[in-house]
């Protein structure tokens, strides 16, 4: 399977082709930089092919590897520059899984404050470990096993499950049991990420699904706990209908963090007026 449909080419030749890539990181056709419009302290945007569009079952695994690869390659450099910076996820695409833009990309956050929905798993997962000193995350998978109800598969380093209750439309989880972090993602883990999603992104197209979100979980950055297992989240997102709308992406919906642009004290006494004339 070629790693760019055939109508993207031609725009990958002239991708490739481009000049200024300082302060950028390519690997094969992805491309990561700094985002314009920061959602969290550290916050990067990776172009995942020239290509302006892509169907969800053109997302081969390459295309994915490479958009991965790029991601984690900027939260590594960041984490080396600031050691505080220990916690991080990857996320999204398409404007009803949130973006403002068609063009296939992920993003990738870092930062030194625990984000809500992250912070909320390694505590559930220190907990769990505390009272029956062993990882919920591996005994998750045993069970899903055993009971072989929502389990998909395993391929390779990572095992493939349907959540018992899930967060969005046809929900699809990944878990890495080996791995606490992203930043010890090895490239067969991340070539391992790539098949699954591709295969469930194949999956939605053929059940006429456009839009999805993805995030990765991440543990605490240059950390090898005894708790925690790196695991995903892919779910699929409809278009704007009259009974599906979407009104959130992946920031408050897969990970509990909100965002508002204006401060309190220069709005207050534009408010006050309203009260008292």
């Amino acid at each position: 399977m070629p790693i760019l449909p055939s109508k993207c080419r031609k725009n990958h030749a002239t991708f490739s082709r481009g000049t200024g890539w300082r302060g950028r990181i390519k690997i094969g056709n992805a491309v990561t930089f700094p985002s314009l419009f920061a959602h969290i302290e550290y916050n990067a945007v990776t172009a995942l092919t020239a290509c302006h569009l892509l169907k969800l079952d053109e997302f081969v695994p390459e295309i994915l590897t490479n958009g991965i690869q790029t991601s984690l390659e900027y939260i590594r450099r960041v984490h080396s520059k600031d050691q505080n910076v220990r916690y991080g996820a990857l996320v999204n695409y398409l404007p009803p899984a949130g973006s403002t833009v068609v063009h296939p990309h992920m993003q990738a956050f870092a930062s030194g404050v625990p984000i809500q929905k992250i912070d909320e798993l390694i505590e559930a997962s220190q907990t769990y470990f505390g009272r029956w000193r062993s990882n919920y995350w591996a005994d998750l998978i045993d069970i899903e096993k055993s009971k072989n109800q929502r389990y998909l598969g395993r391929i390779e380093t990572s095992e493939w499950i349907l959540p018992f209750s899930p967060t969005g439309f046809y929900e699809v989880n990944a878990i890495l049991p080996h791995r606490t972090n992203l930043l010890n993602l090895t490239g067969d883990d991340i070539s391992n990420i790539a098949e699954g999603l591709s295969r469930i992104l194949s999956y939605y197209k053929a059940n006429s699904i456009w839009s999805f979100n993805i995030v990765v979980y991440s543990g605490p950055f240059g950390v090898e706990s005894e708790y925690f297992a790196v695991n995903l989240k892919v779910v699929a997102r409809y278009g704007f209908t009259s009974k599906l709308v979407n009104d959130r992406w992946s920031l408050p919906f897969l990970l509990k963090e909100s965002e508002v642009f204006e401060a309190p004290e220069p709005l207050t006494p534009i408010v006050k007026k309203y009260f008292f004339n």
